[in-house]
């Protein structure tokens, strides 16, 4: 593997992390609460969604966009084919795995309206990379989600297992942890 891809993939899962750095995808990780296998079966999801949608849309933006100075249409392409791609992957699921169709269909707007993969698809057109730079970039972008889901569930289902208050005061709560898990990946990156 290219020491520059694997420079990409880390610096996608803990520098400049989706969620934290670039501050997409919060929405979904404040509306739902999941256990920790939901958690992993969306997130592959998603991550999958990630890398097809990045690498389609470079793909589309490097061969026809570019040529024939079409930049104008970047945003609606992107928009289109990002959401077929995510309505395709609904088909397939429920076609091949009755199991994760339900779960994609219990957790619609987690694809759907999703800044993560809306905005990472931009981030990937608009830093110009190549088509393997953009499939780790948006790997590591899915894979980062996934560590943040993760643990930011966890805390999610140990703080407000016990404690009952509005909703209003545990999203506030909910945002100032995600700016505490931020601070922690701010300073595990600087460390290298």
């Amino acid at each position: 593997m290219d020491y520059n891809l694997l420079n990409i993939f880390i610096d996608a899962v803990l520098g400049k992390n989706i969620v934290l750095y670039y501050i997409l995808g919060i929405c979904p990780l404040i509306l739902y609460k999941a256990n920790i296998n939901k958690i992993l079966s969306i997130c592959s999801i998603l991550t999958i969604i990630m890398v097809i949608c990045s690498s389609v849309c470079l793909t589309v933006n490097n061969l026809i966009l570019i040529p024939l100075k079409l930049n104008y249409l970047q945003i609606l392409l992107i928009l289109i084919i990002t959401y077929l791609i995510i309505h395709y992957t609904k088909i397939l699921l429920s076609s091949f795995s009755p199991a994760l169709s339900s779960l994609f269909d219990k957790y619609t707007e987690f694809f759907y309206t999703n800044y993560a993969v809306y905005g990472l698809v931009f981030l990937t057109v608009n830093f110009k990379l190549k088509i393997m730079s953009g499939i780790m970039f948006s790997f590591g972008s899915g894979i980062g989600y996934l560590i943040v889901a993760i643990i930011f569930m966890a805390i999610k289902d140990r703080l407000w297992s016990g404690y009952k208050t509005g909703h209003l005061k545990r999203i506030y709560v909910e945002l100032i942890i995600l700016g505490l898990v931020s601070l922690i990946f701010m300073s595990i990156t600087g460390l290298r």
